[in-house]
């Protein structure tokens, strides 16, 4: 029963992140980024049975996009060394070893570590704060299940949430703005996630398109940090690089990321093709095949 699921795998997933933060053997800067993400995977489940959730729909989604947010500026100081990195795959070699480009380099990994052991950045209560939050969260939320049953406790959230990610296919494509792409790229993790939990009803192809939905997600990832940096760059390398050496550097970052916008643009077409009462249909017919699967096997059970 797809809505029995909800609860089980709300319950999951505030475990695992409350484990993240407790993990001594995870750096914080991955204990924030893994705690991040089962907190991404909780808003997703709530979008995808929204439209039987009721008033706890709003509750849990602002409640774990809030407490997301007290790590959020922790999580940003790594993201940006790792796509500094990155840079690696397609900057000249010889601009990144420039002495202004690894002063700025070191500028990152000074600030990198300092999420790990300064005690004036406030990691650890940050840490705790959220811990404390996904703790109360735990118990407001342990009776909470979704008031229809079967496929109408997804549809609604199936279908908004896809429509707003194909939707924002074109808008990306016409106008290419940061902030365009990053919304879309929220719309496509959330269609991702609600893949993931419909996995069982059919592996083969709801895998295939989960496979698509990562690499979209990835791609559309992988733009917005080269943004974020972007922007590091433009606010904060002049003391560390020359003129010169922030315009190179800017210019081949934007050449990387309308790449990657492009590629993006050419998968979301193929995984927005079909409107959302066709996606809806097909993954209805998906579920009904899927239950009389189990009542047969039942069946043959206790024959």
């Amino acid at each position: 029963k797809l809505e029995i699921a909800f609860p089980r795998i709300l319950r999951e997933q505030v475990d695992e992140a409350l484990s993240c933060l407790k993990n001594g053997e995870l750096g914080k800067n991955e204990a924030i980024h893994e705690c991040r993400k089962c907190m991404k995977k909780i808003r997703g489940l709530a979008r995808l049975y929204r439209g039987s959730l009721g008033k706890d729909y709003r509750r849990i989604n602002t409640t774990f996009r809030d407490t997301a947010r007290i790590l959020s500026d922790l999580r940003d100081r790594g993201v940006l060394l790792e796509t500094f990195h990155a840079l690696n795959d397609f900057v000249d070699r010889n601009l990144l070893k420039s002495p202004g480009v690894r002063a700025f380099e070191q500028h990152l990994q000074e600030e990198f570590e300092r999420v790990e052991s300064d005690p004036d950045l406030g990691a650890d209560q940050k840490m705790k704060d959220a811990a404390k939050r996904l703790k109360k969260a735990r118990k407001d939320f342990k009776d909470c299940a979704p008031s229809s049953e079967g496929f109408d406790s997804i549809q609604d959230g199936l279908q908004k949430t896809y429509k707003r990610g194909r939707k924002g296919l074109p808008r990306a494509r016409e106008n290419p703005t940061t902030e365009n792409f990053h919304d879309w790229r929220k719309r496509v993790k959330y269609h991702r996630y609600h893949m993931r939990v419909l996995q069982n009803l059919w592996k083969p192809p709801i895998k295939a398109r989960r496979k698509e939905l990562k690499e979209l997600t990835d791609l559309i990832g992988d733009e917005h940090d080269l943004a974020l940096l972007d922007s590091a760059i433009r606010d904060s390398a002049h003391e560390f690089m020359t003129y010169e050496e922030i315009e190179r550097l800017r210019e081949a970052i934007a050449q990387r990321r309308d790449v990657l916008r492009g590629a993006a643009i050419l998968v979301g077409e193929k995984i927005y093709a079909e409107k959302k009462s066709k996606l809806s249909r097909r993954i209805r017919s998906y579920w009904k095949t899927w239950v009389s699967e189990k009542e047969t096997q039942a069946f043959s059970l206790s024959s």
